[in-house]
C-alpha cells in the first residue's frame, strides 16, 4: 500500500500552501496534479495486475 505514504508525504506541503496564504487557483492546481499522480499510481497497479491474470488464463 504506497498510497498512504505518498498522501502523507504530500499533506504537510498542502499545509504550508494553506498557511501563507497562497492563490486559491494555484492551491487548486496543486491539487488536481496530486490527485492525477495518486489516479496514475492506481491505474497502473491495475494495469499490472491485470497482465499477471492474463498470463495464468
Amino acid at each position: 500500500m504506497d498510497t498512504p505514504k505518498i498522501a502523507l508525504a504530500v499533506r504537510p506541503l498542502e499545509k504550508r500552501l494553506d498557511d501563507s496564504k497562497m492563490d486559491i487557483w494555484m492551491l487548486m492546481d496543486y491539487n488536481m496534479r496530486y490527485w492525477e499522480m495518486i489516479y496514475t499510481i492506481n491505474l497502473g497497479k491495475i494495469d499490472g495486475l491485470t497482465d499477471e491474470t492474463a498470463d495464468f488464463a
